[in-house]
């Protein structure tokens, strides 16, 4: 019920070893010849006295409060001490973040602009390869034309522009054949081109998650200073 200095703790135990608090006034007819202090001070027993009043009671309620404003002043010293480290580690925390959210996104940007500089060229190849194609396509559907002009205009060379026929044919499907393995390949770069965009949508989101738990970070911290100011006022 008492708290001392260690250094006055045998005087303590000299004073008080025999003192003992009563919740009501029975304990007087009881008392044994110990020391009796009634639980709101009202009066102490002794073995030959009764005594009672309040002197030295306004002189007691100062030290008590000063002994419990140094463990206040303790307590507070050591919550600010905690607040501290976990500001110290939330700030690290959010440094981590920062850093990382910036070479993610730097990093991701890079790799997925290169991914569509890539493509691009790929498509413009692509494009070119098919105009060429196209282009081979037209002369040959004019020569073949010529050819049959030439055909109605000279029946003795029949043969040879059969076979000279045959040819742009076979040159003619080998375009068509060309013509289509183009656009295969129109088609996987293009796939490429979905798939890419699907990983920079994916990025996006990853990048939005870790918007969200700097937000958490910062209402966290937010809480901690509210619980620091309360801790500071009380």
């Amino acid at each position: 019920m008492v708290e001392v200095d260690e250094k006055y703790s045998n005087l303590a135990k000299h004073l008080l070893g025999n003192v003992f608090i009563a919740e009501g006034e029975e304990a007087l007819e009881n008392a044994n010849g110990f020391t009796v202090i009634e639980k709101t001070g009202r009066y102490v027993k002794g073995k030959h006295t009764l005594t009672g009043g309040s002197v030295g009671l306004i002189e007691g309620k100062k030290i008590g409060r000063a002994k419990n404003l140094e463990k206040l002043q303790k307590d507070i010293a050591a919550q600010d001490a905690v607040v501290q480290n976990l500001r110290t580690q939330i700030q690290a925390r959010h440094n981590e973040v920062i850093a990382f959210n910036e070479d993610l996104r730097e990093n991701a940007i890079k790799e997925t602009e290169r991914a569509i500089q890539e493509l691009a060229n790929q498509v413009f190849s692509l494009q070119n390869k098919l105009e060429n194609i196209q282009g081979q396509q037209s002369t040959a559907r004019n020569r073949l034309e010529d050819l049959n002009e030439q055909l109605q205009q000279t029946q003795s060379s029949v043969e040879g522009v059969r076979r000279e026929l045959q040819e742009f044919n076979e040159v003619l499907q080998l375009n068509a054949n060309r013509l289509a393995e183009a656009e295969e390949s129109f088609k996987a770069a293009q796939g490429a081109h979905e798939e890419s965009q699907g990983y920079f949508n994916e990025f996006n989101l990853n990048v939005t998650r870790q918007q969200s738990k700097i937000n958490a970070l910062k209402q966290e911290l937010n809480f901690k200073n509210n619980q620091l100011e309360a801790l500071q006022n009380r």
